[in-house]
């Protein structure tokens, strides 16, 4: 018997290898990529290296010219020849194989027009070569041109370079004198990217810049000034300007003198990252909105000039960019002011400043720079100066003390916002103090995310402040509310990543806000919650989102979720099902966006129809409502619920996703309740993200909102399926008063996208004056 029951094991055995064998050579027999519609493949084509690209050739002879149609071209020498440089093949050799093989690729390629030219090499080419690579992509209408090639003894690159109808994107570099011609036209270029080159003179780096009518952004990184002695930038329709100008290497600025002249009357950003100039003319930068200063001082030059003058040439930077509204200053850039000894202007426009601390000076100059941005709303403190053996604990004790200073140094009457961010635990004593401080000059804006597992409390100000508008508290704690709350000037209220701590504090903390317009409640704790009771006379949006994963999975919580909002706009709730639902006074609600999860462990113990009467519920409390949104999720709860939906006259618009379990079964029966509907949008499409075919089995009926009602139907994501036809048909056959039948498909192929137009326009529909449109 042992020996029989051993052969049945071994041949049980033997049978699921195979069968599991068999499973796995037909998935490798499957090549999926290869079914891929033309244009998705050429689009996957295009962000690989035209190396590996061309590589793609031997797969199979569909694959075999597949790459000579892709817009974009990568070329990299290293890249190419990698792996082969065998001990005789010279440094020569592996060249001349890189430029036989660019050559042959761009004559194989037939791509009309290239999008993208990149080329990047380590090795000098002849400057024949590269021109002649240039002048191919040029010839065939480059958009986009990134050229990274060592240049030492070229005299110039291809003129065409400089008067090129095509180019949007320019990238030149690298360690090359830049070379301008004498006619200079580039009408459609918006970006300009000039690294590690050096400039000629003044006058040709002058012209390319102001031949270039729509320039937007202009980077100048690493770049050699040595011949320049006026740095001019006009350019009328430049929003972007970044000079970052080498403080070490070969083209190290600090010996070289030169002014900048910058007028760009749209200029919104700009970024300046140089040793001191020998001055700043900067002029109708009435549009810049912010500015990034780090200017180095030069200790030759220092030496030279002394401290005085150069802290007067910064000082001229700063009033150049006097209408910034968002300033950032890094710790050398203070201390250039600070050597400046002159007052510093008035920055009447500053609204949010971000500055770190100089190793020399400290936090000298804060006081004075506070007093010149009277209208200031938030202040950042970014680098501080730290050992680099310094520990978790030093880290912590530094951080505190800075905060502690720059809290007893600001001296403004009133603070708009302060926010508080930190990835470590701190002392609740440093934490109260902080927000005492803030509390005492009538904060208006409060934002902490902090670590607290081990707080007691907050402070109890916090909860009575008359000056708060905004508050949002995190992370991880359990928010304990005092026995006296009252916040009679908050109107936006956000809590992220806390645990409640009982139903009584909660609720008292919402209701002691009277003006409250805005709760965001995201993926707090709920484990101590009975009963969530949420009652705002003025509150107008409510977002709850609690967490489906994680420390805070609310899958084991239960609670019932009470709503009392007369003024209420906007819902949104993203949860598993509670144990009940009670919303009333919702005649306000406007818009409902509803996603609830079934709980497996939840369905096991109380089956499928409990927790489906209890999301009904839910929806009779939002009957109000207008516009509304149901995931395939709570379509489900609402199927398994096995009654009728409650009528909702007012909903107007619909939006749906489909369900991966029961499909659109529930759609008939949901159109039948909206009788007043007008619109009805799929944004997700009409089949489950997972696959598989549209389920949809047409009902014998028709539900009145598509007799007399609907006047516009979208669907997006559309695939062409069978079943998919099915629905459409169903819609279309039946919607009599349907104006508009739009239909978005996505990776899908002309012909694929030709194919699915005819059979829409083909299928037969109940209103004359619908117009059918598929993009």
């Amino acid at each position: 018997m042992k020996s029989k029951s051993k052969r049945q094991k071994i041949s049980y055995q033997v049978e699921y290898e195979d069968s599991v064998s068999s499973r796995r050579h037909n998935i490798l027999k499957k090549d999926r990529i290869s079914n891929l519609p033309y244009n998705v493949l050429i689009h996957i084509l295009s962000f690989l290296p035209t190396k590996h690209a061309v590589g793609t050739s031997i797969l199979s002879t569909k694959w075999k010219n597949l790459w000579t149609s892709v817009p974009n071209l990568d070329f990299e020498d290293d890249l190419l020849l990698q792996g082969r440089r065998p001990g005789n093949e010279s440094i020569g050799d592996l060249r001349v194989s890189f430029l036989s093989f660019v050559d042959r690729v761009l004559i194989l390629h037939n791509a009309p027009n290239i999008h993208r030219f990149r080329l990047k090499c380590g090795q000098n080419f002849k400057s024949s070569h590269v021109n002649a690579w240039i002048y191919a992509a040029l010839l065939r209408y480059a958009q986009e041109l990134d050229l990274c090639v060592p240049m030492k003894n070229y005299k110039s690159l291809h003129c065409d370079l400089f008067r090129s109808k095509s180019l949007v994107y320019l990238k030149l570099g690298t360690k090359f004198v830049l070379n301008v011609p004498a006619f200079v036209r580039l009408p459609c270029l918006r970006t300009l990217h000039l690294n590690s080159i050096e400039f000629l003179d003044d006058h040709s780096t002058h012209k390319l810049i102001s031949s270039c009518p729509v320039l937007e952004k202009l980077f100048i990184e690493e770049c050699g000034m040595k011949n320049i002695r006026c740095f001019n930038i006009s350019a009328p329709a430049l929003k972007c300007l970044i000079m970052e100008c080498a403080i070490i290497d070969e083209y190290n600025t600090e010996l070289c003198e030169y002014k900048i002249v910058i007028d760009a009357p749209n200029l919104e950003y700009l970024r300046l990252y140089d040793y001191v100039a020998e001055g700043y003319h900067l002029k109708n930068l009435n549009s810049l909105t912010e500015a990034q200063v780090h200017v180095d001082l030069s200790t030759r030059k220092l030496e030279q000039m002394g401290h005085a003058y150069y802290g007067q040439q910064v000082l001229e930077l700063i009033k150049g960019i006097h209408n910034v509204k968002v300033l950032h200053l890094t710790g050398d850039s203070m201390e250039a002011l600070k050597l400046s000894s002159c007052d510093l202007p008035t920055l009447h426009n500053v609204s949010h400043l971000e500055i770190d601390v100089n190793k020399n000076i400290g936090w000298q100059l804060l006081p004075d720079l506070l007093k010149s941005v009277p209208n200031l709303q938030a202040l950042y403190f970014g680098m501080v100066s730290l050992p680099g053996n310094a520990s978790i604990k030093d880290l912590r004790v530094t951080f505190s003390s800075f905060v502690d200073r720059v809290l007893n140094l600001n001296n403004a009457p009133h603070i708009h916002r302060v926010r508080v961010k930190c990835g470590q635990n701190y002392k609740p004593s440093h934490v109260n103090a902080w927000i005492d401080s803030a509390l005492w000059r009538n904060v208006q804006e409060l934002d902490l995310c902090v670590p607290m597992r081990n707080y007691k409390s907050l402070h109890c100000g916090l909860f009575t402040s008359k000056s708060l508008v905004y508050l949002k508290l995190g992370t991880n704690f359990v928010l304990s509310v005092p026995a006296f709350v009252l916040l009679p000037s908050l109107r936006t209220l956000h809590l992220n990543s806390i645990e409640f701590s009982d139903d009584d504090s909660t609720h008292k903390l919402f209701s002691s806000c009277p003006v409250l317009e805005e709760l965001f409640i995201v993926e707090c704790g709920m484990k101590n919650i009975c009963c969530f009771n949420i009652s705002a006379p003025v509150l107008k949006r409510l977002t709850m989102e609690f967490t489906i994963e994680g420390e805070y999975n609310t899958e084991f919580c239960e609670y019932k979720i009470i709503i009392d909002t007369p003024t209420l706009e906007y819902f949104r709730l993203h949860d598993y099902v509670a144990e009940g639902y009670d919303l009333k006074n919702l005649k306000s609600l406007t818009e409902a966006e509803v996603h609830v999860d079934l709980s497996t462990q939840k369905l096991e113990q109380m089956s499928h129809a409990y927790y489906g009467q209890a999301v009904l519920k839910l929806i009779k409390g939002i009957c109000s409502v207008k516009v509304l949104h149901l995931t395939g999720d709570s379509m489900e709860a609402l199927k398994s619920s096995g009654c009728d939906l409650p009528m909702l006259h007012n909903v107007s618009h619909l939006k749906l996703n489909v369900n991966k379990h029961i499909g659109w079964q529930l759609l008939p029966d949901l159109l039948k309740s909206l009788p007043n509907l007008l619109a009805l949008y799929f944004p997700m499409g009409l089949v489950h993200k997972w696959g598989g075919d549209c389920q949809w089995h047409p009902p014998e009926w028709v539900p009145c909102c598509l007799l007399f009602r609907l006047k516009r139907i979208s669907i997006w994501e559309f695939q062409g399926q069978k079943g998919e036809f099915k629905m459409v048909k169903y819609l279309l056959q039946n919607a009599r008063v349907l104006r508009m039948f739009s239909i978005r498909t996505n990776h899908l192929t002309k012909e694929e996208e030709l194919k699915i137009t005819k059979e829409l326009l083909l299928l037969p529909r109940g209103s004359v004056t619908c117009q059918v449109v598929c993009s």
